[in-house]
This record gives C-alpha cells, structure tokens and sequence, in this order.
C-alpha cells in the first residue's frame, strides 16, 4: 500500500506522528522461529504500534496508513483496548519516513529501525549472495539493532551502577 501524502492533510501526518510519539512503540521483535525448515533460532521484524481505549483513533490510522486492528477484551473494571500495528518492512519504512521528520520523543527509535530496514535492503541488492543465509556479521548486526532498540525503549527506572 503506497500512502497518498498529497490527499492527506498535513495536520493528520502531525497527528500521527504525536500519537506515536506518546502513545505508540517503535522497534524491532526478536522472534523464536520453529520446525525443522527453519535455518535460525530467531527472525527479526521492524514494527511500529498504538494502543489505544479510543477504536476510532485506531481506525483513523486503518484508514489512512494500513496494518491491522486487533481488540483486547479486558476483566474487571478495565476498558477494552485496541491496538493497530505494521510488521510489513517496506510499510514501516513508508510509515517512518512520512512521520519520522514531525517525531520529537521517538525519533532515534524511528532512525534505528530505518537503518535495520536499510540493511535488509541493501543485502537483498547483492544478487550473488544466497538470500535465504545470512553471514555471522549480519546475524551480528541485526542483533545489534535489536538491542540498541531494547535501549532506547527501557522503561522504568535505569538500573543502578556501581564503581
């Protein structure tokens, strides 16, 4: 899905960008991969999320940037919850590139997680290299990315060093 930034109005890609900047999640999953077929114990995938009590915040996104909806049915005297998410590499690229510029809070996550995207991009570009294996050095690297993102997305109180 190619965004059509010429419709949207410049408020709505602001609006965007400040939802993700408070409410949002930017970054890399480190998935455990499983059956005999798979060549590595762990496959990484950019992603960017909202959650949000507010459906129609959720569906505004839908609406104008993709992805999926998912709704959380919560107990007790908590409301529900929706969240939309993008996994797809090239729409996360997209996505960031249109609201990265107007990110103030999240803007190194959104930097990390292009430049991983990049990486991917420019091995696929090699076209004598078998795509399907990847070298020591990128399993290092995309390690790398994975917990530089871990980083900068710690929440909570940093831990305490002694010297």
């Amino acid at each position: 899905m190619c965004y059509n930034t010429n419709i949207m109005e410049d408020r709505d890609i602001w609006y965007s960008a400040g939802i993700v900047d408070g409410e949002g999640y930017i970054g890399i999953m480190k998935l455990k991969t499983y059956g005999p077929h798979n060549t590595y114990p762990y496959k990484y995938t950019p992603a960017v999320k909202i959650a949000s009590v507010t459906e129609s915040l959720i569906n505004f996104l839908i609406s104008n940037f993709g992805g999926y909806k998912s709704h959380r049915i919560h107990k007790n005297n908590q409301k529900d919850s929706w969240m939309w998410s993008i996994t797809n590499w090239s729409r996360v690229e997209e996505f960031l590139n249109i609201i990265g510029t107007y990110l103030r809070m999240k803007d190194k996550q959104a930097r990390v997680v292009l430049d991983f995207i990049s990486l991917r991009r420019n091995r696929r570009l090699n076209k004598k290299r078998d795509l399907y294996r990847y070298t020591e050095e990128e399993l290092q690297q995309m390690e790398d990315f994975y917990l530089k993102i871990r980083k900068l997305n710690f929440r909570g109180k940093s831990p305490a060093t002694t010297e």
